[in-house]
C-alpha cells in the first residue's frame, strides 16, 4: 500500500489536468450568479428563481468545448455546463415572459448567454413570489407549544427543586419525581459528574476524548460545505484538490468508522459488567432503550426543520437548501423515527443523520449478540461472522453497481449534500457496509474486560510504546491514500476500487482498535494524558447533540446568504470557528431541554434501577448511559 500510495502523489502532482487561468475563466459564462434578492420583491407580482440550467452549443464553439471538456474531470472540479442562477423574473425578463414560467426562464437565459454563442436549457427551477409577511401554520404552532411546555418543565423543576433543598422535604410522590427530572440544577451536577469509581468503567474515560475530538473533526470536515455553494471564486475550490494535504478533509469521511468501533464496544462492554442472563425477552427491551435514548433530541431537531425552522430567513438559496430539506422531512419523518432512512435515496431531510440509523440497525445485531446468544463462544463466533460479512459487503456492492471505492467529495455532488451520488446511497451509509468496524467494536469490548488490573501499565506493553506514537499518521496516511481516486485522466480497475472500498475500512477500524487498546494500557503517559482529560468527560456529553444539529447550522448559514462571497482560507477557519462554538453552544441548550430530562424520565419510570444492590446498580446505570448515548458523528456524517 505504500508504494501505492507514493505513486498516486507522484501522479496527483503531475496530472495532466486541464487548467485554465483567471483570464480563461472570465471567457467562461459565469457557474453561480445572484441578481439581488430584496430589492427584487417589493410589490405584489414580483418573482424571484433560483435556476439551474443545461448549457448547450456548438462542437465548434471554443468556449463550449472548453466547458465539456473541463467539467470532464468531474472528481475535481464543477460542472460547467450546468449553471446555477438567481434571476429576478420581472425586472430582468420582462421582455420574455410568457404564461409558462420555465420558457419565460429559458428565453431570458438564453438572451444572456448569447454573446457565448450557447444555449440553455432549465434542469429545475425554484421560485418565489413577493410575500409582505410570514404564515405560520398549524405544524409551527405546535412545536412552539412543544417547546413552551418543555420550557415550562424545566422551570417548574428548577424551581421545585429548589424549594425542596431548601425545606428538605420528601421527594417520593410521582409528580415530584417527574418534576425532578427536568430540575437544571440537578442535570449539571450529572453534567459534572464522571463515570463511577468501578475499575471496569474507568477503563473507558479515554472515549470521551475520542469521542469529543472526533465530533471537532467532522466539523471541520463540513465546514467548507458553504463556500461550495456560495463561492463567487469556484476556481479556488477546485484547485486546492491539488494540494495533497486537501484531502485530509475530503477524505475524512473515514473517521465515522471510529463510532462504529465505539458503539459496539460500548454495546457489548455494559453487558459484560451488568452480567445479564441471556434471554430473547431482553431484546425488545434494548431496543427500546436504543430508541427511546436517541429519538426525543433527534425528533426535535427534525420537528423544527419541518416547522419554524424555515420561517426564520429568506434569500435567493432558502427554497433549494431549507425549504426542500422541510419539504422532505414532512413526507419521510417516520422512516427516520424508524430509523430506516439510510436504504431510501434521493431525499434531503437530516442527510447527516444517515449515520444514526446505520448506528441503529448495528445495535439491533448487537444487542442480540450480547443478550440473546448464550456464552462467549456463541458470542465470537457470531461477532467473527459479522466481521466477515461487513469485509465482504463493500466489495460485492461496488462490483454490482459499479460504484466508487470511496465516497468522492467533488465539488458538484457537495452542492446538492451528496444525496444523489450512487456511492453515498448504495455504499457509505447503509448498515450493512458498515459491518466491519462495528464487529472490531464487539471484539475490543471482550479484550478490554478480561484485562487484569495487572495488565493496566505493565512494563511489558511499553514496548509498543513507538507503535502507539505512530498510530496518529498512520491513520492520517490510511485517509490520504483515498487522493489516489481524485487522479485525473486515470481510470482506476473495479479490482483494485473492490480490493480498496473493504480493506480501507478495516484498517483504519484497526488502528482506532488499537489506539483505545493501548490508550486503556496506558502505553505512553503524555498522549494518554491527553485523551483522558476530565475535560472531554463533559463536552463528551453533548457530542450526541452537536452531530444533530451541526448541518442544520450550516444549512440555515448557506441559505441566509443573499449574495455571493469570495472564499478564503480565512474565511473558513472563521466560519469553523463559529460552527464549533455555535453547534456545542446549541447542543447544551438542547440536552438541557431535552436529552436529559428525557433520559432521567426513561430511567426513573420505564427503567428504573433495582431497589436493591444499589452500588452495583449505581455503576452498573452509569456504564449503561455512557453506551446509550454513543454520541456521534461526520462525519458524520
Amino acid at each position: 500500500m505504500l508504494l501505492f500510495f507514493v505513486l498516486g502523489c507522484v501522479l496527483l502532482q503531475q496530472a495532466s489536468s486541464l487548467t485554465l487561468t483567471d483570464d480563461e475563466f472570465m471567457r467562461l459564462p459565469e457557474l453561480f450568479k445572484l441578481e439581488k434578492y430584496y430589492e427584487c420583491l417589493r410589490q405584489p407580482g414580483d418573482t424571484y428563481c433560483y435556476v439551474n440550467a443545461r448549457l448547450y452549443g456548438n462542437d465548434s464553439n471554443d468556449i463550449y468545448r472548453t466547458l465539456v471538456e473541463y467539467s470532464a474531470e468531474n472528481f475535481i472540479h464543477f460542472d460547467r455546463t450546468l449553471i446555477h442562477w438567481g434571476i429576478c423574473l420581472r425586472q430582468s425578463c420582462s421582455s420574455f415572459l410568457r404564461s409558462n414560467r420555465t420558457e419565460s426562464l429559458e428565453a431570458c437565459i438564453n438572451s444572456t448567454l448569447e454573446r457565448y454563442q450557447l444555449r440553455a436549457r432549465v434542469t429545475s427551477s425554484l421560485c418565489t413570489d413577493y410575500q409582505p409577511e410570514t404564515i405560520l401554520d398549524n405544524g409551527d404552532y405546535a412545536f412552539a407549544a412543544v417547546l413552551i411546555i418543555l420550557l415550562l418543565l424545566n422551570f417548574l423543576g428548577s424551581a421545585y427543586d429548589f424549594y425542596l433543598s431548601k425545606y428538605s422535604k420528601e421527594q417520593g410522590d410521582i409528580v415530584t419525581k417527574f418534576l425532578l427530572c427536568f430540575a437544571i440544577r440537578r442535570n449539571w451536577r450529572s453534567m459534572l459528574t464522571r463515570h463511577g469509581t468501578s475499575t471496569k468503567i474507568k477503563r473507558l474515560k479515554c472515549l470521551d476524548g475520542f469521542r469529543t475530538i472526533s465530533i471537532c473533526l467532522v466539523l471541520l470536515g463540513h465546514c467548507p460545505i458553504p463556500s461550495l455553494i456560495t463561492s463567487d471564486n469556484p476556481a479556488l475550490v477546485e484547485r486546492t484538490y491539488s494540494n495533497l494535504p486537501f484531502h485530509i478533509l475530503v477524505n475524512g469521511t473515514l473517521i465515522v468508522q471510529s463510532f462504529f468501533i465505539i458503539s459496539g464496544l460500548l454495546t457489548m462492554y455494559s453487558t459484560l459488567v451488568e452480567g445479564n442472563n441471556f434471554s430473547w425477552k431482553l431484546l425488545p427491551q434494548g431496543i427500546l432503550k436504543r430508541w427511546l435514548r436517541l429519538t426525543p433530541p433527534y425528533a426535535m431537531v427534525m420537528f423544527f426543520v419541518m416547522t419554524l425552522g424555515r420561517r426564520m430567513g429568506d434569500g435567493p438559496f432558502w427554497k433549494p437548501i431549507i425549504e426542500t430539506e422541510a419539504e422532505d422531512c414532512y413526507h419521510a419523518w417516520w422512516r427516520h423515527l424508524l430509523y430506516i432512512q439510510n436504504y431510501f435515496d434521493n431525499n434531503q431531510c437530516m442527510a447527516h443523520a444517515w449515520y444514526l440509523a446505520a448506528d441503529f440497525q448495528l445495535s439491533i445485531l448487537g444487542i442480540i449478540i450480547a443478550y440473546v446468544l448464550n456464552g462467549a463462544r456463541a458470542q465470537k463466533m457470531a461477532i467473527g461472522a459479522l466481521f466477515a460479512v461487513g469485509l465482504l459487503t463493500p466489495a460485492v456492492q461496488v462490483f454490482m453497481q459499479n460504484l466508487h471505492a470511496i465516497l468522492i467529495v467533488s465539488p458538484e455532488m457537495a452542492l446538492n449534500f451528496f444525496v444523489n451520488d450512487d456511492t453515498f446511497n448504495n455504499l457509505y451509509k447503509r448498515g450493512h457496509t458498515n459491518l466491519s468496524c462495528y464487529a472490531l467494536g464487539l471484539a475490543l469490548a471482550f479484550l478490554i474486560y478480561n484485562l487484569k488490573e495487572s495488565d493496566i501499565g505493565s512494563h511489558k506493553y511499553k514496548k509498543f510504546r513507538l507503535f502507539y506514537w505512530m498510530l496518529f499518521p498512520i491513520e492520517l496516511f490510511i485517509v490520504l491514500t483515498g487522493a489516489i481516486f481524485y487522479i485525473p485522466g486515470i481510470q482506476i480497475p473495479l479490482g483494485v476500487r473492490m480490493v480498496y472500498s473493504s480493506s480501507i475500512k478495516v484498517l483504519f477500524g484497526a488502528m482506532i482498535f488499537f489506539h483505545i487498546f493501548f490508550t486503556i494500557l496506558k502505553v505512553d503517559k503524555t498522549h494518554r494524558g491527553i485523551l483522558n482529560w476530565a475535560g472531554w468527560g463533559i463536552l463528551a456529553k453533548f457530542t450526541y447533540s452537536t452531530y444533530i444539529v451541526h448541518v442544520c447550522i450550516l444549512r440555515t448559514y448557506t441559505a441566509d446568504n443573499d449574495a455571493l462571497s469570495r472564499t478564503t482560507f480565512y474565511k473558513i477557519l472563521m466560519s469553523y470557528t463559529s460552527l464549533l462554538v455555535l453547534s456545542f453552544v446549541l447542543a447544551l441548550t438542547l440536552w438541557f431541554i431535552v436529552e436529559k430530562p428525557v433520559a432521567n424520565l426513561v430511567k426513573t419510570f420505564i427503567f428504573p434501577a433495582p431497589p436493591k444492590k444499589v452500588e452495583k446498580t449505581k455503576s452498573v446505570s452509569m456504564v449503561a448511559d455512557l453506551a446509550s448515548s454513543k454520541e456521534t458523528v461526520e462525519v458524520k456524517i
